[in-house]
């Protein structure tokens, strides 16, 4: 009896339950996500995965079947005669789970292939001519230029210290202005005056501008000799006064010339055989001398003790010093009435006055014994 194996075959698969749609395969859903995700312009254009799914489901089973097991032949051989002709054998039947997997798998090359067709297309939209792709420059309008106007104005001064430098040395000092303005500007004049003397006295001035100039300096000097009395170099800076009114701040070196050593005094013949001496010690305290200084002991009845004294320089510069360097060593002011002048400490009271730097007195009084 011959064997139907196809017959039994059909019979079984009749037997089996229908099985229902699979669903799409996770390379599917990630593909999928992908051209989703490269952009609106190809992303229009691309099939519904689930539609190619169907598509490629709906081509005959044993078409996929015998091309893939290599049962279909390659030609016939119609030369032979009927009777040696070579049996074809029917084609075989497989497993459903089979027919799934290679309906899946070529469904995964064709999106494959859709995907290697839209990216293309989309490079070539992004890079015309087959060139590269490069940033479409931006152009930045240009702002209209403003008008001239000064934001600040910095000083800056040297020497920036004299101290150490004897008075009555000639120097000049020279004041720097930095003027600020805002930036893109159209360009113009700022006018100021300037001061050298803490605005006592003010110097006209004019800077120019270029359209777009947002920074320029310009100095102004003092010269002289530098005073005894520390008035000069005195603060400068300048005041602006179009197109905008500012003020800069004041500068001036720091520190004060050294005054040169005083003449020595003609002292009389009385203080010949005294030296010079710093300090003069009293039956209360110590009291400072001015420099080059001598003393001789003049003492009077009731208790009166006393010294004169010779000092360089004059009686305005010898009183000077005593009330500038008495309060270091202790000593208060309690009264000074026509240039006689009375100091005290914790222990007692001097008094001192100076008709004459050459002989001028320190006198105290002690309790009689």
């Amino acid at each position: 009896m011959i064997d139907e194996p196809n017959a039994r075959n059909q019979h079984h698969q009749q037997e089996e339950e229908p099985e229902a749609a699979p669903a799409l395969l996770p390379e599917i859903e990630v593909l999928a996500a992908r051209l989703t995700a490269d952009g609106a312009v190809w992303q229009s254009r691309l099939p519904d995965p689930a539609r190619v799914a169907e598509r490629i489901r709906a081509i005959p089973h044993d078409s996929l079947l015998a091309a893939s097991a290599g049962d279909i032949p390659m030609f016939e051989d119609t030369d032979s005669a009927p009777e040696h002709r070579r049996p074809v054998p029917p084609p075989r039947s497989q497993p459903p789970s089979l027919l799934r997997r290679l309906g899946n798998l070529a469904a995964v090359a064709v999106v494959l292939a859709l995907v290697g067709t839209m990216a293309l297309i989309f490079n070539a939209v992004r890079t015309p001519n087959g060139g590269t792709t490069s940033p479409h420059p931006t152009s930045t309008p240009a702002s209209a230029p403003v008008a001239l106007q000064v934001a600040s104005v910095a000083m800056s001064v040297t020497p920036a210290s004299i101290a150490g430098i004897s008075c009555g040395t000639t120097m000049t000092v020279t004041y720097t202005a930095t003027f600020q303005v805002a930036p893109n500007s159209s360009g113009g004049a700022v006018q100021f005056t300037y001061t050298v003397n803490n605005g006592r006295g003010q110097t006209p001035a004019s800077l120019p501008f270029s359209a777009g100039e947002t920074s320029k300096t310009y100095s102004f000097t003092w010269s002289g000799a530098l005073p005894a009395d520390h008035t000069y170099p005195a603060p400068g800076g300048v005041q602006v006064t179009s197109p905008n009114q500012l003020t800069s701040p004041l500068i001036a070196p720091t520190g004060q010339c050294t005054p040169p050593p005083p003449t020595a005094p003609a002292c009389g013949s009385n203080f010949s055989p005294s030296p010079h001496q710093a300090t003069l010690a009293t039956a209360y305290g110590t009291v400072p001398l001015p420099p080059q200084s001598r003393t001789v002991q003049d003492d009077a009845a009731g208790g009166v003790r006393g010294y004169d004294i010779c000092s360089a320089g004059t009686t305005a510069s010898v009183t000077a010093y005593m009330e500038q360097n008495l309060p270091a060593y202790g000593w208060t002011l309690v009264s000074n009435s026509g240039g006689f002048e009375t100091w005290q400490n914790s222990k007692g009271t001097i008094n001192w006055h100076v008709p004459d730097p050459l002989n001028w007195n320190i006198n105290w009084r002690v309790p009689l014994t």
